[in-house]
């Protein structure tokens, strides 16, 4: 069964590598994400909603998210979590029904650019105001390929789409990013929650981070 934290590692599967076009420093926003996989035919279906604060300076990334995931034809389970990455202390916190989940973290934080690897599939208008936009290819090697569209103005991502075959499985995968605003309101949303530092409450485990991008 594929566990709700891999599903939500399919979210934003861009490379780390940074281009000149890049949101920034300390942004806020929201997305609305749609992941759909197949594996010996079985089709599995993940829809939610996350916002997003993410400080490049501090080297973190906080969301609240709520994700709904399940069979098609099943029960689709649906799940509220705070997620916690610092990158500074490599230390991953998931707070989910009580329990915090920590998990130590790997690599560098590389986060808010169009991949130095995307190439310019067409220019194109965003919004009734027809914003100019350009959507670009994002190659995965053997595995698939991304499309990002993003404003040329402001370099701001809209839309991100993904197909692609990782490990036998077939995967779709649609973000539309919207209300990115420059800065964060409330730096104590990168503050530990209480719950992780309270003995009982606080599980340790070795598995993949959540990955975020575009």
């Amino acid at each position: 069964m594929m566990s709700l934290l891999s599903i939500l590692g399919l979210v934003a599967l861009v490379p780390l590598v940074a281009s000149n076009c890049c949101l920034p420093s300390q942004w806020e926003g929201a997305e609305g994400f749609h992941v759909g996989t197949v594996m010996n035919g079985t089709v599995r279906v993940s829809q939610g909603f996350m916002n997003i604060s993410a400080d490049t300076t501090g080297e973190k990334i906080a969301l609240n998210m709520t994700v709904t995931t399940g069979i098609v034809g099943a029960k689709k389970h649906t799940s509220d979590m705070f997620v916690l990455q610092d990158y500074g202390h490599k230390m991953q916190y998931v707070v989910e029904k009580g329990v915090c989940t920590k998990s130590a973290m790997q690599g560098p934080f590389t986060f808010n650019c169009v991949p130095s690897n995307a190439t310019i599939v067409m220019k194109t208008t965003i919004g009734s105001d027809h914003t100019p936009g350009t959507i670009f290819k994002i190659p995965f090697g053997s595995i698939g390929d991304g499309y990002l569209t993003i404003t040329d103005n402001d370099c701001i991502p809209v839309l991100y789409q993904v197909t692609a075959n990782i490990n036998g499985r077939q995967t779709m995968e649609s973000v539309g990013i919207y209300d990115v605003k420059k800065g964060i309101k409330d730096m104590s949303v990168f503050t530990v929650p209480d719950i992780c530092r309270t003995p009982g409450t606080v599980i340790s485990v070795s598995r993949p981070q959540i990955k975020v991008g575009f």
